[in-house]
């Protein structure tokens, strides 16, 4: 998988983590997420997370972004 921005369905693929661990990692600010644009009227916007910050945070490399 060679993306820019993962979901967190994508992540949890990615790592075998359940969604609630990664929703606890961006919470806490350990994993980088930014919102997506979305219509004004959703209370929640999806998150995904940049490829670059998540290779190094997880993998402490870039393999993602290669």
């Amino acid at each position: 998988m060679n993306k820019h921005l993962y979901s967190i369905s994508e992540v949890m693929e990615l790592t075998g983590f359940s969604r609630s661990t990664v929703q606890r990692l961006i919470r806490s600010g350990k994993l980088p997420a930014v919102p997506l644009d979305a219509p004004q009227k959703d209370k929640f916007k999806p998150l995904r997370l940049p490829a670059k910050e998540l290779s190094e945070v997880l993998f402490g490399d870039t393999r993602l972004t290669d």
